[in-house]
């Protein structure tokens, strides 16, 4: 088995340590792309192999899109399709323990969201652009609606120790590992982006059409980019 394989099949190990749950309100934290390790990368992009050319190049477009779009308006994460998400069974983990953690901690993640949102937002600034507030002051709030589907007790710590573990697997990828967490944030519309353009093309074309839809109501760049995306192989 290689050495990508064997940790991708101990990633599912480590998630299986999450009950799985239920919830009321099905999709309706699927609002942003979460962040991911990279090994949590790999798994989700090994999806790709199994879709449709036609899906792959829709979910392809929707990547790209997304990370042009999200200082412009919240819409919806790039994997959700209807009330389905494509990639269920390999999701992040921020899907997977958004609603199992304590409300008193969920708000300490949340803090720590809007003070990075809020740095997001002086960068912004220095560079001409106001974001709009709903934006920035977007925040996912905590969920009563999950049940878990096996009486399996796990509280923060449990899940701060399986997060820990999925780090430490993906610190097993180094240096690649290091690279994408500081290039690319863990967020992988940069990277699919990055893929169609190139990594500094990628970001000098988010700033134009940031700056062309908030600054001008122009979107006829972006509407030019997703139309004529090259095509995607992986």
């Amino acid at each position: 088995m290689s050495h990508s394989a064997s940790l991708l099949e101990a990633l599912k190990n480590v998630y299986d340590r999450i009950p799985a749950t239920h919830c009321k309100r099905k999709t309706h934290c699927c609002k942003l792309l979460p962040e991911g390790s990279l090994v949590e990368i790999l798994w989700v992009i090994r999806c790709f192999q199994n879709m449709t050319a036609e899906r792959r190049k829709r979910l392809y477009t929707k990547l790209v899109a997304y990370f042009f779009l999200n200082p412009v308006k919240i819409t919806s994460c790039p994997f959700l399709e209807g009330r389905d998400c494509l990639v269920y069974p390999e999701r992040f983990f921020g899907c997977r323990a958004y609603e199992l953690w304590s409300y008193e901690y969920y708000q300490q993640l949340s803090q720590f969201n809007r003070e990075a949102k809020f740095q997001l937002q002086q960068q912004w600034k220095r560079l001409g652009i106001t974001l709009p507030q709903q934006v920035v002051d977007f925040n996912m709030p905590y969920c009563r609606e999950v049940e878990a589907r096996m009486h399996v007790t796990i509280n923060d710590r449990n899940l701060t120790d399986i997060w820990n573990t999925v780090r430490t697997l993906s610190e097993r990828m180094s240096p690649w590992h290091g690279i994408f967490q500081q290039s690319f944030f863990g967020d992988l519309s940069f990277l699919f982006s990055t893929l169609a353009f190139g990594f500094n093309e990628s970001i000098q074309l988010k700033y134009t059409i940031v700056k062309d839809i908030l600054n001008f109501k122009n979107k006829n760049t972006f509407k030019q980019i997703i139309e004529n995306l090259p095509d995607f192989e992986i």
